[in-house]
């Protein structure tokens, strides 16, 4: 049996009504992992591609894939407490949760538009950005939501809400500000044309916008104007979070977390376990911090980012072919000289380096046992 599978290796399994899929490398899940919410150091979800959303309750050392019922990729999740969330994603998608993330359930809108930033101002009043310079508003908790006037064209993907001020920055250095709980916005100049992924709120007046060749901008007064900071690097930069005044994390690409110790002035980059990029990060004081990424990667430094742990596990080559010569034992292969085996039916794989890094092995069959 011959199967191309284009990035993770995947184990069937048939229960007495319908046959399900479950991911069996790498765990929890492959699926890129764009945002996260926690609230609080140990409860918090993180969503991706795919549909994804996974939970976890142990500061996340473990995680629970959700049912969305939708394979379309969510972007961002936001909760109000342990059971009422909500998550938008590409294609106009919004979904809702009262289980705390068990089973989500779709909420219509008036839009077909990429949507990729939720962020709620209390348990009423809430946004989403998106495409084409949109910006959606509840008063509802979410039920119903209206679009207000940006003036921009430009896609938003970032949101950041605090007291009356409302801040979203998107592609080639766009920036909107509201200062009347989002009703009315204006266009403010960053003087930086480069694309943000991230902009927030460290207190009332200070906040910073995350983008890419190593932009990390600060505001003092509440967003009316923006300083670069030093980064020192052309890196991009993909989500911050602050672990108390001081000191702040910015994820970035190639698995780079990069830490400021002086309330933003300047930042300092750390390697971590991975090489992946990394889209998504929470610091939970100045010692604890938890970032997701791409391909599922979910890394925790406990000592202020200098050192990290990899929360996900697993091999994340591609992979072109698979082949089983019995009900137990099988192979798949794929890029990077990757072979990966089975002796239990797909239930775990070992990875075997069976070529150089710069090769493809295509295809693997059994001739016989």
């Amino acid at each position: 049996m011959k199967t191309l599978l284009t990035a993770v290796l995947y184990l069937i399994t048939i229960n007495s009504v319908f046959a399900q899929w479950q991911w069996q490398n790498p765990i929890p899940q492959g699926n890129i992992l764009f945002g996260s919410f926690y609230l609080n150091s140990n409860t918090g979800w993180a969503c991706g591609d795919g549909g994804t959303i996974i939970k976890t309750t142990d500061g996340g050392v473990s995680w629970v894939i959700n049912t969305t019922r939708t394979k379309q990729s969510i972007r961002s999740v936001f909760f109000f407490d342990d059971n009422n969330g909500l998550a938008c994603g590409l294609f106009g998608i919004l979904i809702k949760t009262t289980n705390g993330g068990s089973t989500w359930d779709k909420i219509l809108l008036n839009t077909t538009g990429n949507l990729f930033a939720i962020k709620f101002l209390n348990n009423n009043t809430g946004f989403i950005a998106g495409d084409t310079g949109l910006i959606l508003k509840t008063t509802n908790a979410g039920i119903s939501w209206g679009r207000r006037q940006t003036n921009v064209s430009r896609s938003l993907t970032s949101l950041a809400v605090r007291d009356s001020i409302v801040i979203s920055a998107g592609l080639n250095g766009t920036v909107v500000r509201s200062s009347d709980f989002g009703e009315t916005f204006q266009i403010i100049n960053p003087n930086n044309p480069n694309y943000f992924f991230d902009v927030m709120f460290k207190d009332s007046n200070t906040g910073f916008i995350a983008g890419a060749y190593g932009t990390i901008l600060r505001t003092t007064n509440a967003g009316l104007s923006w300083a670069v900071t030093i980064t020192s690097t052309g890196r991009w930069f993909y989500s911050i979070s602050f672990g108390d005044e001081n000191t702040g994390f910015a994820s970035s690409d190639y698995g780079n977390i990069y830490r400021t110790t002086n309330g933003g002035l300047s930042w300092t980059g750390y390697s971590s376990t991975t090489s992946e990029f990394q889209y998504s990060l929470k610091a939970f004081g100045v010692n604890n911090v938890i970032s997701v990424g791409n391909k599922g990667t979910i890394i925790k430094s406990t000592n202020s980012g200098i050192n990290w742990s990899d929360y996900s596990s697993g091999f994340r080559n591609i992979l072109f072919s698979i082949d089983f010569v019995d009900a137990n034992n099988g192979m798949a292969c794929g890029s990077q000289g990757t072979v990966a085996i089975t002796s239990n039916g797909g239930a775990t794989w070992q990875r075997v380096q069976a070529g150089g890094t710069d090769d493809y092995i295509n295809q693997v069959d059994f001739v016989n046992n």
